[in-house]
């Protein structure tokens, strides 16, 4: 795996900054859809994920590439949806932090 230190390009990118250079890279290449319905996105997102389940069960670090692919999709959409996916992130930790903690019974 490599490290986004060692890429001056990606090092310390934020999350709407990540949305921005995936849109455009995707447009640059052709791959851009904005016309992708929720549905579909989850649907890919669903597909990708069984693919990183197999590739765990095959090499220990491969699914973990695959997680990553989820999240450029859902980036490239929340992008093409005008959804502010950092400050959606920022909601959605606050809420929880401020969850009281359960104990997980073993």
């Amino acid at each position: 795996m490599s490290n986004s230190n060692q890429n001056p390009v990606l090092n310390g990118m934020a999350i709407n900054e990540v949305v921005a250079s995936i849109t455009i890279n995707n447009k640059v290449k052709g791959l851009h859809n904005p016309t992708r319905t929720f549905e579909e996105v989850i649907a890919d997102a669903k597909a990708q994920l069984s693919v990183a389940l197999a590739s765990e069960d095959m090499q220990p670090t491969g699914g973990i590439y695959e997680l990553a692919n989820v999240i450029l999709q859902i980036a490239e959409y929340c992008g093409e949806q005008g959804i502010d996916l950092e400050e959606l992130i920022r909601e959605q930790l606050l809420y929880k932090l401020m969850q009281p903690a359960v104990k997980v019974q073993e």
